[in-house]
């Protein structure tokens, strides 16, 4: 059986099996953790109410449920304390009303200590218990840049090791509060090192400082985002204190981007009139739209099994930014894995290998893109 058939196969049993578990999947999900289904992005601690008095019900069963357990835990991952979150019980937290954040939490933990293994078993467990896909990368691509923060710091540079440990924050907490987060951060990570910790400009100076390094490392962010094609953790950069950033026009044009791909023209219109407003090159917005056009048609591509057709217009998406012929292989992988992810019934791994095992086809979309 081909690939194409194969794939279409176990989509028709994927939808036909949805249809007959119609409503019992969303309140398992809901049950499992309700916090999970609002914004991407780790919550600030303090209401225990969805705990239902400390307990957790299993069948009609209450369970004894430790409230205080997810606060402690979001906050030694915002202070960076990754021995405590990798000791986190899995088995222990299992009927917890929050279970998936906690175990993206524990997740995190490991993947700092270098415990691939467990990491993905915990990622794995969090998607499971209904985890957002969106706050389960931003959470892994903080850990990231945490971990070049530490390298850096254990090479000497304390000041790109600041910058990467306070990218990691952005990434992974926005909105939260980076002039109290930061200092414990970067003195946690340097402790755990064995390093001094920097005497450098605070973290709340670096806030209210024009061109300050913490709006370097939100824009880094953004552009990262954009590569990625992680276009709901872009539309978190879409708030009031953006009319305050120095970059706030590319800043504008990459949020447009994202807004484009989720299918909201409204608030894509709108990104874009500011883009322009603060002084962005017409022919760079013109481009990056462009660009979201060609990633759409990859992803009706996707969608509809033409696999050669998808590569191409993936590649074309990010060649007509980047400016060059050839596109990195790495950078079209993940942007791909991104897009995938974001079509129901389609198994990511398995779709993923077959676009870029494919011989891309010889029309890239232009003539589809023009009729459109």
């Amino acid at each position: 059986m081909s690939q194409r058939s194969r794939q279409k196969s176990r989509n028709k049993g994927r939808h036909s099996g949805a249809r007959g578990r119609s409503g019992v999947a969303s309140t398992s999900v809901a049950a499992s953790d309700p916090a999970s289904m609002g914004s991407a992005s780790l919550p600030v601690s303090g209401s225990t109410a969805l705990s239902q008095a400390g307990a957790a019900a299993r069948g009609g069963e209450l369970l004894p449920c430790d409230e205080a357990l997810f606060d402690r835990a979001l906050t030694q991952w915002q202070f960076g304390d990754w021995n405590r979150l990798a000791g986190l019980d899995s088995d222990a937290f299992a009927h917890h009303p929050r279970r998936a954040r906690l175990a993206l939490l524990a997740a995190a933990g490991h993947q700092q200590l270098g415990q691939l293994e467990e990491t993905r078993r915990l990622v794995r467990l969090a998607h499971d218990w209904g985890c957002d896909r969106t706050l389960i990368e931003r959470v892994l691509i903080s850990g990231v840049y945490n971990t070049l923060g530490r390298a850096n710091a254990l090479a000497g540079r304390q000041g790109r090791a600041r910058e990467r440990l306070e990218t990691a924050l952005v990434v992974g907490a926005p909105g939260q509060d980076f002039a109290l987060l930061m200092p414990a951060r970067i003195r946690q990570q340097f402790d755990d090192a064995g390093l001094p910790v920097p005497t450098t400009a605070t973290p709340r100076a670096l806030c209210h400082s024009t061109g300050s390094k913490v709006d370097q490392t939100a824009l880094e962010a953004a552009r990262a985002a954009w590569m990625l094609g992680n276009w709901q953790t872009l539309t978190t950069f879409d708030k009031a204190d953006l009319v305050s950033h120095p970059a706030r026009a590319e800043l504008a044009r990459l949020i447009a981007a994202s807004y484009q791909q989720l299918g909201d023209m409204a608030a894509a219109d709108r990104c874009t009139q500011l883009a322009l407003a603060w002084g962005e090159d017409r022919r760079r917005m013109r481009a990056t739209l462009t660009s979201g056009a060609f990633n759409l048609l990859g992803r009706a591509c996707a969608a509809s099994l033409r696999y050669g057709a998808a590569q191409a217009n993936f590649a074309r998406a990010l060649r007509i930014v980047q400016g060059r012929g050839d596109v990195d292989h790495g950078r079209l992988k993940a942007r791909i894995e991104h897009q995938v992810a974001m079509i129901p019934g389609l198994d990511v791994a398995e779709t993923v290998a077959a676009i870029l095992g494919a011989e891309p086809e010889t029309t890239d979309g232009t003539a589809e893109l023009a009729a459109s």
